[in-house]
């Protein structure tokens, strides 16, 4: 290469460099150069707006003059790391001003490293995170300082260079008409292209369509000479996708004072960000599941109630129609009323759904098969203007679940579907396999992650806004008409599928559907086929029974029908009432209220267990939360009873716990 061949590619560096030195003291970061052993190579506009301290005053000096007294032992070990390649990407830290006043600041420091790739000292950026607001003024005064010759400023224009390229932030240069002028090694990291590739080439290459409309009054702003100290936005990789980033911009000024381009530091925010949006979710399901909670706990205090006026009511309306038979209109009248006792009763088996404390029955189940069972009930109901279609998946794990429930989900979910189908529509009802993994049970509190049969049923309908769907579980909430709807189906749905320990999901959006996902835990036992029930003879044959309840109308009306059918009752209003009786009575069966005042039925029946040892046990429950777990205290399996119940269903449970109950020892 000629003589003027070398003068031009060393007239290209000194432009580079200097384009390089124009960014590095046109930041608003400190930006400090250092040897290995903590030695100031070079100082930028920011750190003397930052410090206090003018470059020609540190340039020289070991760092350790920023550090206050106590925090003289931090330097060491962050001199040991930059020697051995490492960096310090990002840390708080206190320094102290040149007034002498303490300042908290974030700090970024990387090793520079000389053409053979040795360690040969650290770039530090630092941030001011105590004021922010006081960087113009001492910018005009470092300004003025860099009136120097042009070697020097060729030699500090190389330095500050090297700590540009070494930056762990994308530092990216653009001249005023918004062609690239310098891309350094974080920013290819950040965004995929190599410097060749973006060097003279619009910034907006890497700016999304949809973001173009907020660059134009940025570049406007900086294009006045004005800085943009801080805002977030979205940036387009190579490969097209799409990160957030936290960006400062800032004009650039040459010597001279005129302005020649513009600067910007970015940082990739992409995962904070998700992370703050997926915080934001939790928190959001943390307060719908609290929300939910505290209804099924209003829900189920009175569905429990409830359950006892119904049991009266049901069972007086049925000795009414016993006794008028030949009164045609006092007995339709008696129908009347139990029929709508029926209905009620149906209506707080749903609360009690809804706030899990209905007691269930589970068993091994195989879902595809319960869809397969329920495809002409879901048929008629949904009528001929739906299609439906099942998609079911092959070796779809068994789930523990109760049978009727999962029926009842199917039905509540159709029926809701095709109300968001009035014009017609497709009703898909699919199963599969799915392995809920960290990511999804971080999401959704009270889920453990592992294998789960999925049920997913999606239409075609109308759809919600997001303001529905997150209310869609709560009880009595509906956008039905009155007459329509009782607001119950959902929250029915919501409180099967949690009392069977899994999680479900709702994905909506108007015009377009909505696709439920519930998702129930993998048992590990195949399902088996239920047996027909046998008919018999459930009346009593003067057997003895001591019944316990604390509501006065319930212990009436049980222990009346057990008389009208064969029996013998002892009735008890208090457990004190019930004990007092075992000293002076023997009988064959204790049937009592799962939850009374003072003692529960499982602590009454240990009690009586204790002195008459063999006693059968029947548990009457408004609702399973404070019934006996699955052993009562015999040692045997707690039979229970669901109020409100009707005769029939009474003497099927008393017949079924006195045949298979041992003899029980006399008082």
């Amino acid at each position: 290469m000629g003589v003027q061949g070398a003068g031009d590619a060393a007239s290209r560096e000194f432009a580079l460099a200097s384009r390089l030195a124009s960014i590095v003291e046109s930041s608003d970061d400190a930006i400090i150069g250092k040897t290995l052993d903590g030695t100031i190579t070079s100082w930028n506009a920011g750190a003397a707006d930052m410090y206090g301290y003018a470059a020609a005053e540190m340039v020289g000096r070991n760092v350790a003059a920023l550090l206050p007294p106590d925090r003289a032992g931090e330097l060491a070990p962050i001199l040991d790391r930059l020697a051995r390649g490492e960096r310090v990407e990002h840390f708080e830290a206190k320094r102290r001003r040149k007034d002498g006043s303490i300042i908290d600041v974030s700090v970024s420091i990387s090793p520079i490293r000389d053409g053979s790739g040795a360690v040969v000292g650290g770039s530090t950026v630092a941030r001011d995170m105590t004021e922010r607001n006081r960087a113009e003024a001492e910018r005009q005064t470092i300004t003025q300082e860099r009136q120097q010759s042009e070697r020097r400023e060729f030699e500090l224009a190389s330095r500050l260079a090297a700590i540009v390229e070494s930056a762990s932030v994308a530092i990216i240069g653009a001249a005023l008409d918004h062609m690239v002028t310098s891309w350094n090694s974080a920013a290819e990291r950040m965004l995929g292209y190599a410097p060749g590739e973006m060097i003279g080439r619009d910034v907006s290459v890497i700016v999304p369509p949809d973001q173009a409309s907020e660059l134009a009054p940025i570049l406007d702003q900086l294009g006045r000479g004005e800085r943009v100290e801080h805002f977030e936005t979205q940036l387009r990789r190579k490969d097209g996708r799409i990160i957030d980033v936290s960006v400062f911009v800032s004009p650039v000024w040459d010597a001279g004072g005129a302005l020649v381009g513009i600067s910007s530091m970015a940082r990739d925010v992409t995962e904070r960000n998700r992370a703050e949006a997926d915080r934001h979710a939790l928190e959001q399901r943390l307060h719908q599941s609290e929300r939910l909670e505290s209804l099924g706990q209003l829900a189920g205090g009175i569905a429990h109630d409830f359950n006892n006026l119904l049991a009266v009511i049901m069972n007086y309306a049925g000795f009414v129609v016993e006794e008028t038979a030949d009164r045609p209109a006092v007995l339709a009248d008696a129908e009347e009323i139990k029929a709508a006792a029926q209905r009620a009763a149906r209506l707080t088996r749903q609360l009690l759904i809804f706030s899990r404390r209905e007691t269930v029955q589970t068993e091994p189940l195989d879902l595809n098969a319960i869809v397969a069972d329920v495809h002409n009930l879901l048929s008629r109901s949904i009528g001929a203007h739906v299609e439906l279609q099942l998609e079911p998946a092959v070796n779809l794990p068994t789930i523990e679940a109760d049978r009727g429930q999962i029926e009842q989900v199917l039905l509540n979910l159709a029926i809701n579907a095709r109300d968001a189908m009035p014009e017609g529509g497709t009703l898909t009802i699919g199963t599969s396999l799915a392995e809920l993994g960290e990511s999804y049970v971080r999401l959704h509190p009270g889920v453990s992650p592992g294998r789960y049969a999925e049920l997913a049923v999606s239409d075609t309908g109308t759809g919600m806004s997001a303001a529905v769907a997150a209310r869609i579980f709560e009880p009595f909430f509906t956008t039905k008409p009155h007459d329509q709807g009782t607001g119950l189906g959902l929250a029915t749905v919501y409180g099967i599928v949690t009392q069977a320990g899994g999680s479900m999901s709702v994905e909506s959006e108007e015009g377009t559907g909505t696709t439920f996902r519930l998702y129930f835990p993998a048992a590990s036992v195949a399902a088996a086929a239920t047996p027909a029930a046998a008919l018999l003879d459930v009346r009593g044959h003067g057997e003895t029974i001591l019944v316990v309840d604390d509501d006065p109308p319930v212990l009436e009306v049980t222990s009346r029908i057990l008389r009208k059918n064969g029996y013998v009752t002892l009735d008890a209003g208090t457990y004190e009432e019930a004990l007092s009786l075992v000293a002076s009575h023997d009988f064959q069966l204790l049937l009592t209220d799962s939850v009374m005042p003072r003692m529960s039925g499982a602590a009454l029946a240990e009690r009586i267990t204790g002195l008459r040892p063999g006693l059968a046990v029947l548990y009457m429950s408004g609702y399973s939360e404070g019934a006996p777990g699955p052993q009562c205290a015999a040692g045997r399996e707690a039979a229970r009873i669901q109020k409100p119940f009707d005769g029939q269903t009474l003497l099927e449970a008393v017949h079924a716990v006195l045949s298979t109950a041992p003899a029980a020892e006399p008082g």
